[in-house]
């Protein structure tokens, strides 16, 4: 999905809930928390989507590791998936 707004993100964000259940599902949310993340919103969303900067810091450590990424073996910003 192109995300092209903070609602774009917070919509694709909840579509992917629960993120544990795939890795599409997981993606799908990193995807869009890094969004958040990059635009710097103190407090995000509405409804049930309401989250603070920090648990997006918390929820992208935890998909990361879900997904297999470690920040060990990331060169630069970039991460890489180790398995």
């Amino acid at each position: 999905m192109s995300i092209a707004s903070i609602d774009d993100a917070i919509a694709q964000y909840v579509a992917s809930l629960p993120w544990e259940t795939s890795e599409t599902a997981a993606r799908a949310a990193l995807e869009a928390l890094e969004y958040l993340y990059l635009h710097r919103a103190q407090v995000v969303g509405g409804g049930a989507a309401n989250f603070s900067y920090e648990r997006i810091e918390t929820e992208l450590a935890a998909i990361r590791r879900y997904l297999g990424y470690d920040a060990r073996a990331a060169r630069g910003s970039r991460w890489r998936r180790v398995r």
